[in-house]
């Protein structure tokens, strides 16, 4: 009997049990990162790529990954540039071929991630526990080996289970964004009894007040929770913006410059903000990563920045951590399952068992 070839899957927080749980005889997987794959010189070793939401797949990526030998790819994240097309993230069967000088690449995603459960439910269970006077307990972060962290144990919060708290039935909550993530979060406060405003391109079958941008919103009356959830790419900006009691920011760190945050606490626009993505990440990730765009490279500049950070998460003013909202085992492994399951799809497809749909 051949022996099956492995499946490369891309390291990601909190997805090394998920991995090592899943791996069988008949479904081999090589779990690291994606650098080391692309440093092989040995072709057709992998029958496909997990691809995970850090980093942007790129046209010279794909061409490395040809020579490898790899033309199926299922994605875990979102990340659009001109290589994938914006059909992409829009038709019903979520897969492209990508035409090369040397073989057609396929990749896939899934369509609704479960990942978009556990994100939606550390915005309500982070909520209940700073409208419930217990954020303290949520302040300290354990670190468990390189860039792994946890909330405190005992905070570990699952959709189901944070949704619809009466705790935010007094709550005024603006959405920016109401896609696969961001609609789930409105349902969640919602069924709580939140007066819930969200901020799309287009109005959502939902009942609840749309606004066509952020310059639509009356800053006069005051937000109990304005969350952000858009796309990679994105620009929003929260200059004009005030009468903010808790600003959440879980989209991705390209979305808002880390000034403006920052500027709108100093300033009082804002009075409290939890921040989970940033443009840098690492150990040191409180005073390292909530950088300004260009950076500081003045001593004295980095020193004052470091302060100013360090007074708002002393006064309880700023919770930092380190892009773990998605980073829920349940939800991982069933992300897993189904990214999997797509490359098998992809297999089908490339074996002519399975066409491509194209209309």
């Amino acid at each position: 009997m051949e022996k099956v070839k492995p499946i490369f899957v891309e390291a990601m927080h909190g997805f090394s049990r998920p991995v090592s749980d899943l791996q069988t005889e008949l479904l081999p997987l090589s779990y690291g990162p994606l650098k080391e794959l692309l440093q092989e010189n040995v072709a057709d070793q992998y029958r496909g790529l997990v691809k995970g939401p850090r980093g942007i797949l790129t046209a010279d990526t794909i061409q490395t990954l040809v020579r490898l030998g790899i033309t199926n790819i299922a994605y875990v994240g979102r990340h659009t540039n001109n290589v994938l097309p914006e059909e992409f993230h829009s038709a019903d069967d979520n897969v492209v071929c990508i035409q090369t000088d040397r073989a057609d690449v396929f990749i896939s995603r899934i369509q609704h991630s479960p990942l978009s459960y556990a994100v939606a439910a550390y915005v309500l269970g982070l909520s209940r526990l700073m409208y419930s006077g217990q954020i303290a307990a949520a302040h300290h972060l354990t670190i468990s080996g390189g860039n792994t962290f946890s909330l405190r144990a005992g905070h570990s919060f699952i959709y189901d289970e944070v949704r619809g708290n009466a705790l935010f039935s007094c709550l005024h909550v603006v959405s920016v964004g109401a896609g696969d993530i961001g609609s789930k979060v409105i349902e969640g406060f919602a069924e709580g009894g939140a007066r819930v405003s969200y901020i799309a391109q287009t109005p959502k079958p939902s009942g609840h007040r749309f606004l066509s941008s952020l310059s639509d919103l009356d800053t006069s009356a005051p937000v109990d929770i304005l969350t952000l959830h858009l796309p990679p790419g994105v620009k929003a900006s929260l200059k004009t913006l005030e009468n903010i009691d808790l600003f959440f920011h879980t989209a991705s760190a390209s979305n808002i410059d880390a000034e403006e945050i920052v500027e709108a606490l100093s300033e009082g626009r804002i009075q409290r903000a939890i921040v989970d993505v940033f443009l840098q990440e690492g150990d040191a990730f409180a005073h390292s990563v909530l950088n300004p765009i260009g950076n500081l490279d003045d001593e004295e500049e980095k020193l004052q920045w470091k302060r100013e950070l360090d007074g708002f998460i002393e006064k309880g003013r700023l919770l930092l951590t380190p892009h773990i909202a998605y980073n829920e085992p349940t939800m991982i492994a069933k992300t897993l399952q189904a990214v999997l399951a797509n490359l098998c799809k992809l297999e089908d497809i490339t074996s002519g068992k399975l066409e491509l749909n194209t209309s």
